[in-house]
């Protein structure tokens, strides 16, 4: 498992059980919403529906974008990701959402994930 992936699993663990350590205390759906960072008054489960759904947006974004091989009868060879609009287009297209919408959710990754290819991003990879 990628070490961003058990950190952030270690940190939203910590957080919902911190207020077990009292024995008069119980884990809530408030205690959820607080650990997952989710707006007050919000219910956690659309939250994180809707945080995996555009999650799964960001990573198909990217397979479009990036490079594949094929292979020829007489090797291997490069076929050419996608350009930024295309893979837009594309999302638009399957999923039925505005450009705006997807640029985004694109604009958020970016900032939460770094710029670039996740599979190119360490913070992804296998420690």
């Amino acid at each position: 498992m990628p070490a961003v992936i058990d950190a952030e699993i270690m940190r939203f663990a910590q957080a919902i059980t911190a207020p077990l350590a009292s024995d008069r205390s119980t884990s809530t759906a408030r205690t959820v919403a607080e650990a997952w960072e989710i707006t007050k008054g919000r219910k956690p489960a659309p939250e994180l529906r809707n945080y995996r759904r555009d999650l799964d947006l960001y990573f198909e974004y990217w397979r479009w974008r990036r490079t594949s091989h094929r292979k020829t009868p007489t090797g291997w060879i490069d076929v050419p990701g996608l350009s930024h609009g295309d893979a837009i287009c594309k999302l638009v297209s399957k999923l039925g959402k505005s450009p705006k919408t997807i640029e985004g959710v694109m604009t958020r990754f970016s900032k939460e994930y770094g710029d670039g290819d996740p599979n190119e991003n360490p913070a992804f990879r296998e420690p």
